[in-house]
């Protein structure tokens, strides 16, 4: 299950779901949770869910913030896995596959990969993991310093409603 909290995101929403929708991974569903917004969000997802046969909508009426809206779309889920995509986030047609594979080939219950951003103004890339990190002490020292986006990773919803390890709800 990918998540999308949408949060005044009328301008970016239907590129975002047009991407995701694209996905080479075979299963998935794409849950756009519209988080309380001001602007047209809703009307504009409303309007692609004919479109889009993996694409649910949960229209929340009072904004609860990201986290709030993730915890929601996480419940709602009905997927083994969670993905979180921002809807300015651009992420390649195989990650999720390659982040999938991954889970099976090491029986985990978090997969992280790579992440690259860009910036509007300039040309540059960088990444927030270290190049050439291979044992297992490196990206965990990795992820605790340099901190984990969540973009890069899937994590099995099993271990949210177990643990009961959910995001912060309306922090600004």
């Amino acid at each position: 299950s990918i998540l999308v909290p949408c949060y005044n995101e009328e301008e970016t929403i239907e590129v975002t779901v047009a991407e995701l929708s694209q996905l080479r991974y075979p299963n998935y569903e794409i849950i756009a949770i519209n988080d309380g917004s001001t602007d047209n969000t809703s009307e504009v997802v409303r309007s692609l869910l004919p479109q889009y046969d993996r694409l649910r909508f949960i229209d929340l009426k009072e904004n609860i913030r990201q986290g709030g809206a993730r915890n929601v779309g996480i419940r709602k889920a009905r997927g083994l896995y969670i993905g979180l995509v921002d809807s300015d986030d651009y992420i390649s047609d195989d990650m999720y596959e390659m982040l999938v594979l991954n889970s099976k080939d090491y029986t985990v219950d978090i997969v992280v990969s790579n992440l690259w951003a860009t910036h509007s103004d300039s040309d540059t890339f960088r990444t927030n993991f270290r190049e050439g990190l291979s044992d297992i002490d490196s990206i965990k020292k990795s992820v605790l310093v340099n901190g984990c986006h969540m973009v890069t990773n899937i994590i099995k919803k099993s271990l949210f409603e177990d643990y009961d390890l959910w995001y912060p709800e309306n922090l600004s």
